[in-house]
């Protein structure tokens, strides 16, 4: 697992009472429900990161027990089932205490609080947590370091020997310079012995919790490429490190950046290496050492995979992150930034889902490097080849959207490569549930091509491979259900590693000689000779909770939303889920996941207490519902399940996150005490008496059913028992009190138990649960209803659209039901009525003087009771815009020329503009644009006629309107002809095109004599026989269909 550390944003760590909100919107789907209105909204998340006062187990005997940890003076609970994440390892709190140092698990204490004993460590913990309804902090997300020390230098001294370094020394100076261990339990990069090793200690780790992944190498060069220490064990020179089969020196000769020589052994450190390490310092027989989980050397090793297809490449993970619902941030946004030892960088990316019938990993393929040239060497030169970067922004805005730009969202990623993958539905390459219908050449069923024949293609889920995105990738669903669920690991793969895997043989090629099915043909041994790793590397997924500074500066404080983490929901969806110690029965899995009970042990799978935030995780998806295409595995209900589903992402296959355990009472933080001194005891309850013993019934009055609860407490003997000074109480019915004695009025019906909590100087008491139950029968009287709402704004130019958000729910009683909400806008249009809280929009235009709207909104509690509240809307016009327009023939103004004259206008108007109209003064029909705004009505129009015309371009809106006009001149058609007497009874014809171009003509010489049909421009000598007066008539026709016709008429003699 890459080595990797939170960073809590500072939106996380301001705490402050949140607005009181009633979740983002009423739609749900039918299997999620609303959970804003099932739970009530918390109103603040908690972010903290500080040194570990204190860390508590409930059961040490429970392999998934919850506890409680004490961060710089704030107690969280660590709920049941929680899987804490450390720098390479994860967790369980059980696993946490049972592998705890010799010291510290004698103790029974994890060895990471201040308290836990003298000479122990002080731990640094991060917490990110909602507050419950009772007032505890309880974590969904947590991290444990040892500490966060780091050390960045050069080597200055290696101890092949004994197996550590010396950094920042004087060079071949073992006494000069910091000492650096690696804390690597399994011998995968060192051997190590003597000078600060605990006998016997795994390879000389002084803390097995805070080793590095052995698998997903945390000892590495900077382009993932495995690092080892040299050791006279394996027959190393003691000076030089040379000679070690297991990290041979030819693999860096000179000891620079090259592409080495065998890949299949891992590489030797040198002195001279500049290095940066992370670890916490240890003190151990005099020897004070960083023991480090996570060591790169700052330097770039490469294979060559192509010139020697025998050798393995190596990657590794440097940042990976994936928002998580309910996307507060309108977007499903990715980065997964890694290197690669091959500067191609053919890097295919998989999300990694808990198979929960047998707790195996199963690959999802989202994304991937190859046919992506932007996403490979993203470095800079000369190592830019080893560095890749996958970057997915998918947002919400507009769908569903057109143009998809492959660089940013899933689907073209994966299309670019061709990829393919199992089909996740049994649907078939025709991706519907059609039991196999041929849809015919249209791809779509019910349409009039179908030939009624079938296909054949519905199969078994996974059975054959179809596209991931069918539809083309153009929608912004299909791109969201690639990167739903959130997944908690992914594994990045090179494509030389996939070739091996299947069996492709020393080549790397599959389909020639050597191929051997199955069976791979790349073995790499580590530095104790064992079988390693190569080509792929898993990795934690960082869970993207949104950065509200970004969405809303006023939600700073909003809880976040755990229940869009399937793996918490049910730890058989995450890391380890089955678990080790404690297996779950086969005859759980027949159960609805999330709601299951262990018969082994009694107890249930999601977080308990769950770490509830009140506001529903589907979030802004409701934009999406039902949207999604038929081939996408939890479609058949629309997106909206998409969060929630699991493998196989069968239509069945989703979690119903109702089903959430309540938190406890709030149990008081004892003081903090000094290492070393004892503990006073703490408090202890013998018993709960009560005035009252009920039955109650709701409509008999408070005082009637109003019990006075007091906590009797065993005396205090200052050596078992101490003093109590406070008192928590809970009721049953959701309701907590403080003091002692304390009086509590039962509202609800059911039967209740009381519990109480004391608290002294020495610590709390267990909780107390009373022997005797209430029962509550009737129905309360209704509370009277309040109307309340938000408007998103009250002034503005019209149109102006302002939505509301309903908060009478949280205005009114618990008791009040509202059953009927009314909202009249005031403007005339109807009113709108609807029974759920619902978030409206309203549009309104320009009003009537004097420029405002009362909009009203009516509430009806089920008892009868009805209560109204307005706001006033107040709405003012627009400027009004300014027209102008511009009209251009052949290139020039103003626009002139022969009929037909086309004419280029342009709207270059200004203004918001509602309406556009375009008059073009010759009689043809009117253009107009219409919207908010109008678009622009820049075009060419064609005159056909000859004549003065004038174009007339209006804009308007609310606020008034502009006029902006050109004058068009369109010259007539015009051929002209011209008779002169010669002598001798001889007239010449002269002709010519004066306005366009004949395209046909006939001259009649006015004689009687046959017309000629020459197209003009031409002269000619006719001779009439006879002198007399003469005219010649020219007709013509221009390419349009346009008739001149000129005479001229002299005397001929």
């Amino acid at each position: 697992m890459k080595t990797f550390m939170w960073t809590v944003l500072c939106t996380v760590l301001f705490v402050s009472q949140a607005l009181p909100v009633a979740g983002q919107d009423g739609t749900t789907s039918a299997q999620t429900g609303n959970l804003a209105a099932r739970f009530p909204v918390t109103g603040v998340g908690l972010g903290i990161a500080g040194s570990i006062d204190e860390m508590t187990i409930d059961d040490p005997n429970y392999f998934w027990s919850g506890g409680t940890i004490t961060i710089a003076g704030v107690r969280v609970i660590i709920p049941e089932n929680l899987l804490m994440d450390l720098p390479a390892n994860r967790l369980t709190l059980w696993q946490l205490f049972d592998q705890a140092p010799e010291p510290a698990k004698t103790l029974g204490k994890s060895g990471l609080a201040t308290n836990d004993y003298d000479g122990g460590f002080t731990g640094i913990g991060t917490a990110i947590a909602n507050r419950s309804v009772f007032g505890n902090y309880i974590a969904g997300e947590l991290y444990i370091d040892k500490n966060t020390e780091e050390m960045q230098g050069q080597v200055t001294y290696i101890d092949h020997t004994d197996g550590y370094l010396m950094v920042n020394g004087v060079v071949g100076d073992p006494s000069t310079g910091k000492m650096v261990r690696f804390n690597d339990p399994p011998a995968r990069h060192s051997k190590q012995q003597g000078l600060g090793c605990l006998p016997g200690a795994e390879n000389c780790s002084p803390d097995v919790r805070f080793g590095g992944d052995p698998d997903n190498y945390t000892v590495v060069f900077v382009t993932g490429y495995p690092a080892a220490i040299p050791s006279t064990l394996d027959g190393a020179d003691a000076t030089t490190g040379a000679g070690d089969p297991f990290a041979p020196q030819t693999n860096r000769p000179n000891g620079v950046s090259v592409t080495v020589a065998d890949s299949t052994r891992f590489a030797p450190l040198m002195v001279g290496d500049n290095i940066i390490a992370a670890g916490n310092f240890e003190e151990i027989g005099g020897a004070q050492f960083l023991s480090c989980h996570t060591f790169a050397v700052q330097d770039a090793l490469f294979t060559d995979t192509v010139l020697d297809p025998t050798q393995p490449d190596y990657l590794t993970w440097e940042e990976v992150e994936w928002d998580a619902p309910n996307y507060a941030n309108l977007r499903v946004k990715c980065l997964y930034i890694g290197f690669n030892t091959t500067r191609s960088a053919e890097i295919d990316c998989f999300s990694l889902h808990i198979d929960p019938e047998t707790g195996e990993n199963t690959e999802r393929l989202f994304g991937t490097t190859v046919g992506n040239i932007t996403t490979q060497a993203v470095g800079v030169a000369p190592h830019a080849g080893g560095a890749f970067k996958i970057n997915f922004d998918v947002d919400f805005i507009d769908p569903p959207f057109a143009g998809v730009n492959a660089k940013r969202a899933p689907c073209p990623n994966l299309l670019n490569a061709g990829a393919l993958i199992p089909d996740p539905t049994g649907f078939g390459p025709n991706g519907l549930d059609d039991g196999g219908l041929d849809p015919g050449p249209d791809g779509i069923l019910g349409t009039a091509d179908d030939p009624g024949t079938f296909l054949g293609d519905d199969g078994p889920i996974g059975g054959q491979m179809v596209s991931p995105c069918p539809r083309g990738g153009l929608t912004i669903d299909e791109n969201i259900s690639l990167l739903t669920p959130n997944c908690r690991e992914m594994i990045g793969r090179s494509r030389r590693k996939t070739a091996d895997r299947a069996g492709a043989g020393p080549d790397g090629l599959l389909g020639t000689g050597d191929d051997t099915p199955g069976v791979e043909s790349i073995v790499v041994l580590d530095k104790s000779g064992n079988l390693a790793t190569w080509g792929e590397y898993l990795t934690p997924v960082g869970f993207g909770h949104p950065e509200m500074s970004e969405v809303d500066m006023g939600a700073w404080a909003q809880p976040h939303i755990f229940t869009g983490a399937p793996w918490l929901l049910d730890r058989r969806l995450g890391t380890g889920g089955h678990g080790e110690l404690a297996p779950v029965s086969p005859s759980v899995l027949g159960q609805e996941l999330g709601t299951g009970t262990d018969p082994n042990t009694g107890k249930g799978f999601q977080l308990n207490p769950f770490p509830l935030s009140g506001l529903d995780p589907i979030g802004f998806l409701d934009r999406f519902t039902n949207t999604v295409g038929e081939n996408v595995g939890t479609a058949q209900e629309g997106l909206l399940n998409q969060p929630f589903s699991f493998f196989p992402f069968g239509p069945n296959d989703f979690l119903t996150p109702g089903n959430i355990a309540m938190a406890p009472p709030q149990f008081p933080i004892p003081p903090l005490t000094e290492v070393g001194a004892p503990a006073p005891p703490g408090p202890a309850v013998a018993e709960i008496t009560t005035n009252l013993a009920g039955p109650f019934d709701l409509n008999d009055p408070e005082a009637m059913r109003t019990v006075l609860f007091t906590a009797v407490v065993v005396p205090a003997d200052g050596i078992n028992v101490g003093p109590a000074t406070g008192f928590t109480w809970e009721f049953g019915d959701g309701q907590i009190g403080t003091g002692n004695p304390v009086s509590h009025v039962f509202a609800t019906a059911g039967t209740f138990t009381a519990s109480v909590v004391a608290s002294g100087p020495g610590g709390t008491s267990a909780l107390f649960t009373d022997d005797t139950s209430f029962d509550v029968i009737g129905m309360a009287p209704f509370d009277p209803p309040v109307a309340a709402f938000v408007p998103s704004s009250t002034t503005g130019l019209a149109p102006l659209t302002v939505s509301f958000q309903d908060v009478s729910d949280l205005a009114s009683g618990p008791g009040a039901s509202i059953t009927s909400r009314t909202w009249d806008w005031g403007d005339g249009t109807a009113a709108e009525t609807y029974v759920l809280a619902t978030n409206p929009s309203h549009i309104f235009a320009l009003p009537s003087l004097p420029g405002q709207y009362t909009v009203t909104l009516t509430v009806v509690g089920m008892g009868g009771g009805m209560d109204t509240t307005s706001a006033l809307i107040t709405v003012t016009a627009p400027p009004a815009p300014v027209a102008t327009l511009t009209a251009l023939a052949g290139g020039v103004t103003p626009a002139t020329g022969v009929q037909p004259l086309t004419v280029a206008f342009t709207d270059s108007s200004s203004g918001t503009i509602s309406s556009r109209t375009l008059n073009f003064g010759d009689g043809s029909p009117l253009v107009t644009s219409m919207g908010a705004p109008a678009a622009p009505l820049s075009m060419t129009h064609a005159y056909l006629a000859a004549g003065t015309f004038t174009a007339t371009l209006t804009v308007e809106n609310l606020g008034g309107s502009s006029n902006s006009s050109q004058t068009i001149v369109v010259d007539p058609f015009l051929s002209e002809v011209r008779l002169q007497a010669r002598g001798g009874n001889v007239g010449r014809i002269r002709t010519r095109n004066t306005n366009g171009v004949a395209v046909s003509a006939e001259l009649d010489f006015g004689d009687g004599s046959a017309v000629n049909t020459n197209l003009p421009p031409f002269q000619i000598l006719h001779n009439y026989g006879a002198p007399g007066t003469f005219t010649a008539t020219l007709t013509t026709m221009d390419a349009n269909g346009n008739v001149s016709v000129s005479t001229s008429t002299a005397v001929i003699n």
